[in-house]
């Protein structure tokens, strides 16, 4: 934050701007749930078994404490090195959408809407955790919109249910039936999870 108060078109200001991390919300702990909840689907995939991103948080959190406890904490950097490769992913659609992680990624620009939403996030980093991006393509942000939950009128992503957003993947919206000019499947669904969100 410091070094985006400096610098006000640099990296940092762009990353902070997309996330929405105002001192407020800083300070009530929203915007650090919603960053594990995004390191969690990043690095572990969607947990389909957790009510809602509140437990995936709170599941994540624990994880990484029993770990650091042990002095197991040694897969930080590729947290990290995910996570930046992530940013710039969102980096990429805020070109095209200010507020990637608000409604506006799918419904279109409104001021009215709220500037982060959970339930967009963890779509955006289901769809980052199976597939590669093609960051350069120039029908990202349309495969964003089209092919996901995003672009399903049905769907308003206020649910953070990660088995109803598996469902919408997979057995609503069958994306990954579907072949893009800018995502290639990099890693298929687990027989489990297929189990539990075709019940």
């Amino acid at each position: 934050m410091e070094t985006a108060e400096k610098e006000k078109d640099g990296f940092e200001a762009r990353i902070i701007k997309i996330y929405n991390v105002t001192s407020d919300r800083k300070n009530k702990q929203r915007n650090h749930q919603e960053l594990c909840i995004i390191f969690s689907i990043l690095n572990n995939g969607p947990n389909v078994m957790l009510k809602d991103g509140v437990e995936i948080a709170d599941k994540y959190l624990e994880e990484q404490s029993a770990k650091y406890k042990l002095g197991e904490e040694n897969n930080l950097q590729s947290v990290k090195n995910e996570f930046n490769k992530f940013n710039r992913f969102m980096i990429e659609l805020s070109k095209k959408v200010e507020y990637p992680f608000s409604s506006a990624i799918f419904r279109g620009e409104d001021k009215r809407s709220t500037k982060f939403h959970t339930g967009v996030s963890m779509v955006l980093a289901t769809i980052f955790y199976y597939y590669d991006v093609n960051l350069s393509s120039t029908e990202l942000l349309s495969d964003i919109r089209k092919k996901s939950p995003l672009g399903d009128d049905t769907y308003n992503a206020s649910s953070t249910n990660m088995r109803n957003l598996m469902n919408y993947l997979y057995n609503k919206n069958r994306i990954f039936d579907e072949t893009y000019a800018s995502l290639s499947l990099k890693k298929e669904i687990s027989d489990e999870i297929k189990e539990i969100i075709c019940k």
